[in-house]
């Protein structure tokens, strides 16, 4: 099977970095002040970022922070600069963070004015200017369907008597499409740092699609709705079209919403961006003045926590203790998604709270939506959700909306080194468990859910029904509720046009007061009678690669299913789980296909370097499906053996053709030995 590196896939998302400008601005309404021809001269986009560094900064570039009850005079360090051939470019005037950015010809004559300007007794710091970026990577399938996250973080509930002015969430990112239906009149103009004026315009797409995550307004006909859709936004634009900025804007944008005066109140900043730090390259400090500022002013920051799939290697402001909502990022299974950073074992709340972030669909510019991936996408639904939380009862702290939103999160802890809770934001308005049932049902042959009449999802205890649900149009998610806590339950499909009724998975634990799920399950298109139908679905793909803090068995897993010909030769899955991270395989022998014994074999990739996917089968939850047409063969779903353990083949048995019939052969062994 064709298979790409992953470190080169992760490579090609990441792209070419480009720096940011952007001046100092007034209060709100007010046109920022011009930087004179000094400042308009050399233009960021034609430096390119520091590489000899851990951390990418402006090159030419320090930032100056003021102690604490510094004059706005900068006379001295001007002077002081100047004799080094530096000059003051822009200056962060605010009370609770002081500081100015110097332009220098060289960078080696940055690095020679440094220590003498770090000795003054008005310079607190003097740093690099370092680069920020959005937090988003390649999505993985473009035709997930739409907003299954409302699903997963029960958005979808009932949720009681909601405020219909719950508090403004500021947006500092690349700007918003503040033109979108899906964002009329809710947008609130902040100010622009890359261009130096108030129109903070998106010409990138990022910003707009945290947006609508937080805030999309409902019930409109659009391309979705927020977590918060009754919220405001306030745009602010920091991160440039190549969606990268600086230190000493994103200070500056976080400034800005801190004191911005909006109505209802701006009480919750949402920061989908971030910058590495290292042992060589430490955090931005002027990041952090201003993160401390934000905390010290009652309001909630939220932080993408970055997509470096890492818990050793912080990425500014997630990492940051005092930003209130450090998010990671989950997928349709509740796994770790294969890029988020995370928490190491020995701090487990490093980053305090989880949200789903893999193929999020949500708003574009130019009145567009698309879907996208990252920690990006999960912050805004925890800021969104920390605006509903607010908005219900307003005399809550910060401190208390922060507890009751990750006190009352699901714990995962799959792919996680710590257990994290992820966002529920039912449980989090009306403080009380729902004993339930949600997941997916995809098709297989696609990886996207069933495109046909929606099926209904059952759950039963035998023979006797429970509950049942049609999966949602499009999105193939179902929800049961009210139900009651047992164990051995079965979960069953019926009714989808185009698709068998089936028997998914079994046994399910349902536990009072808990949500069992989300989980995916196979559902395979009901062909004529003549063609065989064989199908594996298992756990999770998620996450991919060893790092420090997740290995092997916090890994997902990847499986390749085949038929083996009495030839040798084997018929392969024509799509392959590795295509969009869906754990579902099918394979279809036609009716036109040879007669003959078919050996069905699910294959444990291997990993001779040892560094992707958990090596062993516990734990997979893999299970196989076979059909006549619509007709079930074999019994019914075959589950992997608890005794296959690091064997790389599951030999599952023996498919029979003979004409339009077939018959079915258990064998169920593991083995390191192809069959």
């Amino acid at each position: 099977m064709k298979r790409i590196l992953l470190t080169l896939a992760l490579a090609l998302m990441v792209g070419v970095l480009l720096s940011a400008s952007g001046a100092a601005v007034g209060q709100q309404g007010q046109a920022p002040p011009s930087q004179g021809p000094e400042s308009s001269a050399e233009p960021w986009s034609a430096s390119k970022p520091d590489q000899s560094s851990e951390r990418k900064s402006v090159p030419a570039e320090r930032v100056v922070g003021f102690n604490e009850g510094v004059t706005n005079s900068t006379q001295g360090l001007e002077q002081a600069a100047q004799a080094s051939g530096g000059r003051v470019v822009e200056r962060l005037d605010d009370p609770k963070n002081r500081a100015v950015l110097l332009k220098f010809p060289t960078e080696q004559a940055a690095q020679a004015a440094a220590d003498g300007l770090a000795k003054r007794p008005d310079v607190q710091y003097v740093e690099r200017n370092g680069i920020v970026e959005g937090h988003e990577v390649s999505s993985f399938d473009p035709s997930v369907p739409l907003q299954w996250h409302h699903t997963v973080i029960r958005k979808t509930a009932a949720l009681g008597t909601l405020a219909s002015a719950p508090p403004t969430i500021a947006v500092v990112d690349s700007g918003v499409d503040y033109n979108h239906p899906d964002l009329s009149g809710k947008v609130i103009k902040g100010p622009d740092y890359v261009n130096n004026d108030f129109d903070p315009m998106d010409d990138v797409g990022h910003g707009t699609h945290v947006a609508g995550i937080a805030a999309a307004t409902t019930d409109n006909g659009q391309a979705g709705e927020g977590v918060s859709p009754d919220s405001k936004i306030l745009a602010i634009k920091v991160l440039n079209s190549s969606n990268f900025g600086t230190d000493f804007d994103l200070a500056h944008g976080l400034a800005y919403a801190r004191r911005a005066n909006t109505t209802p109140a701006t009480q919750v900043i949402n920061a989908s961006l971030g910058g590495y730090a290292g042992p060589a390259t430490p955090r931005g400090q002027v990041i952090a003045e201003e993160v401390a500022a934000i905390k010290a002013a009652g309001k909630i920051l939220v932080a993408s926590a970055g997509n470096s799939n890492t818990s050793v290697t912080p990425s500014y402001p997630g990492s940051d203790p005092n930003t209130a909502l450090r998010v990671t990022a989950t997928q349709e299974n509740d796994c770790r998604a294969h890029f988020s950073n995370f928490s190491p074992a020995s701090n487990p709340t490093f980053y305090n709270i989880a949200a789903p972030g893999d193929d999020i669909f949500s708003l574009d510019r130019n009145n567009g939506a698309r879907y996208a991936s990252g920690t990006s996408m999960a912050a805004p639904m925890v800021a969104g959700a920390a605006a509903l939380v607010w908005g219900k009862t307003p005399s809550l702290t910060t401190d208390q909306v922060v507890n009751t939103l990750v006190s009352t999160g699901a714990t995962t802890s799959c792919g996680f080194a710590a257990s994290t809770p992820r966002l529920d934001v039912r449980k989090a308005l009306l403080g009380t468990s729902e004993t339930a049932i949600v997941g997916q049902l995809l098709d297989p042959a696609t990886g996207n859910t069933a495109a046909a009449t929606e099926p209904i999802a059952k759950l039963f205890s035998g023979t006797t029904l429970l509950k049942s649900d049609l999966a949602n149009p499009g999105g193939g998610f179902y929800e049961m509720t009210g139900l009651t806590a047992g164990t051995a339950r079965t979960l069953k499909v019926t009714g989808g046009t185009g698709y068998v009724s089936a028997t998914l998975r079994k046994p399910i634990s349902i536990t009072s007061g808990a949500v069992a799920g989300p989980s995916t399950d196979a559902l395979p298109q009901a062909r004529p009678t003549g063609n065989a139908t064989v199908t594996i679905d298992w756990k999770t793909f998620h996450p991919i690669n060893d790092t420090p803090g997740c290995v092997d068995t916090c890994n997902g897993w990847e499986f390749n299913l085949a038929l083996k010909q009495s030839d040798g030769n084997n018929v392969f899955a024509p799509r392959d789980s590795w295509a969009d991270g869906d754990p579902v395989e099918t394979v279809v022998l036609g009716s036109e296909a040879a007669n003959g014994t078919y050996k069905v074999i699910a294959n444990k990739w291997p990993d001779p370097a040892g560094t992707q996917w958990n090596p062993s089968w516990n734990g997979s939850q893999a299970s196989v499906q076979m059909y006549n047409g619509a007709a079930s063969l074999g019994g019914g779903l075959k589950a992997v053996p608890s005794t296959c353990g690091t064997n790389q083949f599951w030999y599952v048995g023996d498919l029979t053709k003979s004409g339009t019939s077939y018959t079915w052969t258990n064998k169920n062994l593991c083995t390191n030995t192809e069959p």
